[in-house]
């Protein structure tokens, strides 16, 4: 990230804070959806419009969304940083399995 920390701190508070701020968003990220797409495109050859490609322009946007809700939910106690590091993983291998309760949770 190149903002500073406090400014990034800042940009997520008032993402999670301010109704009109968090309404635009999902208009801010298919604009910028878009404008991957067209690189991906320009780049691998398929149809910008193309669901594959519209998936794979927004997804990390996605992440990084939903980390910045994630930290704004928690007080902003986690590092914004490190939790869009972790996005990716999320993307490649999926969420951690579910740690098992004993026989009793079977049930």
């Amino acid at each position: 990230m190149t903002e500073q920390p406090e400014a990034t701190l800042l940009r997520a508070r008032l993402t999670a804070e301010v109704p009109a701020v968090r309404s635009r968003m999902p208009e801010s990220l298919s604009a910028t959806g878009r404008l991957v797409a067209e690189a991906v495109a320009r780049r691998t050859g398929p149809d910008p419009d193309g669901l594959e490609v519209r998936v794979c322009a927004t997804a990390p946007a996605g992440g990084l969304l939903e980390a910045s809700r994630y930290t704004a939910e928690r007080g902003h106690t986690d590092d914004l940083a490190d939790l869009v590091d972790r996005a990716p993983d999320v993307f490649e291998h999926g969420p951690p399995a579910r740690k098992s309760r004993g026989p009793a949770a079977r049930t």
